[in-house]
């Protein structure tokens, strides 16, 4: 079994993306990490993706929003509508900045946006093993619509594949330093 610190690239579980409503897939990438947690839920995944970005995140997307302003795609600083993930329950519809609650279940929450170039849904999704041990499975799949999004995303796949990781890092961390669960090992 995979250590706790250790990411895996692996195939992307046939449970997930029930909600993705892509017909097409053009892309596609999944990581895993062990978590020695029990209780841990599709929720609270979404709420540490969310507030534990790390800084170098935050700042490459704020660097991606300044270049994409310039082209005309959407970027997290033109969007209205931003709901609080330290209160939020993850539900369709919801909005974090560019990204939309496009699925929930009780194992998985799908994260996506909609594009001229593309459209991306990022699977969230929790596998309980046993009373001490969760795996967390953070998958992505893409549509791209034009030479532009082929373009975009021979572009942005390597920065992906260093931010996936580093971004499973942070939930990982969050979900350790939760207080709710006093039974961790």
């Amino acid at each position: 079994m995979p250590k706790q610190h250790k990411i895996l690239t692996v195939e992307i579980p046939p449970e997930s993306f029930k909600s993705a409503n892509l017909f097409r897939i053009d892309y596609k990438d999944c990581f895993l990490i062990t978590v020695y947690k029990r209780d841990v839920s599709a929720q609270d995944v979404a709420r540490n993706f969310f507030l534990m970005a790390p800084a170098w995140i935050v700042n490459l997307m704020k660097f991606r929003d300044v270049i994409v302003a310039n082209i005309g795609l959407k970027s997290h600083s033109e969007i209205e509508k931003r709901n609080d993930p330290k209160v939020s329950k993850f539900e369709v519809g919801e909005a974090f900045g560019l990204f939309h609650i496009k699925g929930h279940t009780e194992n998985e929450i799908v994260i996506g946006a909609d594009d001229k170039h593309l459209n991306f849904r990022v699977s969230l999704l929790v596998q309980k093993q046993d009373n001490s041990r969760t795996l967390i499975y953070v998958s992505t799949i893409g549509m791209l619509h034009n030479k532009f999004g082929r373009f975009y995303m021979k572009l942005v796949a390597p920065f992906h594949k260093l931010v996936v990781p580093s971004m499973l890092n942070g939930i990982r961390k969050g979900l350790l330093a939760d207080k709710l669960d006093n039974n961790e090992q």
